[in-house]
């Protein structure tokens, strides 16, 4: 998941070019955050999504704690909720019924590295093609990302620059009948099961 997510500030051109670095992912070249924003004007802004992704989000992936990650894009001059990436992570599941099917034609005894590639890169090219197909995003947005934990997450557990959501559930919700979802993908093996969606404004469709 942190690849995808800084991934999605180059697809939606959230910050300039020079922000970005090539990175290999699942065999396929992608635009990521460089660690130091590129010196762009917003680089502190580079700084502060890159630590949140690849300290705080990296931190919940290894100790199994994610539970639900949504990576949300607001209107900065409105607070207005614009778009919305929803990733779903369990860890562990062999001994559970299947949450999420398997998007190859395998059991997830069979998957190889193979498949699981060929599943991510489908992903990755869905997440290209359907990007590709919305309005540009207002010349000024702000991106939050926020997580829930598993249920066996301690309760005084807190990951690296993530602090308590003070605010309103309606503050990640779209109004009735004015958002679009689709589904980028799902991927199950005996380690770990992964889903993306997205969600965004149907008035930015082009």
């Amino acid at each position: 998941p942190p690849l995808r997510q800084s991934l999605i500030c180059y697809l939606r051109d959230i910050f300039e070019e020079e922000a970005f670095e090539t990175k290999i992912f699942a065999k396929k070249k992608i635009r990521v955050l460089k660690a130091d924003g590129g010196g762009i004007p917003q680089a502190q802004d580079v700084f502060r999504i890159k630590s949140v992704i690849s300290r705080g989000v990296a931190d919940l992936i290894h100790k199994g704690y994610l539970d639900k990650l949504v990576f949300a894009i607001f209107d900065k001059s409105t607070g207005e909720l614009i778009e919305q990436y929803l990733f779903t992570y369990k860890n562990n599941i062999e001994d559970k019924k299947s949450e999420y099917a398997a998007a190859v034609n395998v059991s997830a005894e069979e998957l190889n590295k193979k498949d699981i590639n060929q599943v991510l890169k489908g992903i990755v090219l869905r997440l290209n093609s359907l990007t590709e197909t919305l309005d540009k995003l207002p010349q000024e947005t702000r991106c939050q990302i926020f997580v829930t934990y598993s249920p066996d997450a301690p309760r005084d557990y807190e990951p690296p620059f993530f602090s308590e959501f003070q605010g309103h559930a309606a503050q990640l919700q779209f109004s009735e009948n004015s958002a679009f979802s689709c589904s980028l993908g799902k991927l199950k093996t005996p380690f770990h099961a992964f889903s993306l969606k997205m969600r965004f404004r149907e008035d930015l469709m082009q």
